[in-house]
C-alpha cells in the first residue's frame, strides 16, 4: 500500500490497520510528514 501511495503520489490512505502506516516516512513526502490515515479518529 505504501508503494502504490508513492507511486501516485497519494497523501491518503484508508485503513483499519493505523500501526503500520504510522512509523514509514513515504519517500514521496517532504521529510517529516506521514500520510493520512483515514477514517481519521
Amino acid at each position: 500500500m505504501i508503494a502504490l501511495a508513492e507511486r501516485f503520489d497519494l497523501r491518503e490512505v484508508a485503513t483499519l490497520d493505523q500501526r503500520d502506516y504510522l512509523v514509514v516516512a513515504p519517500r514521496h513526502l517532504p521529510k517529516g510528514q506521514r500520510l493520512t490515515i483515514l477514517p481519521g479518529d
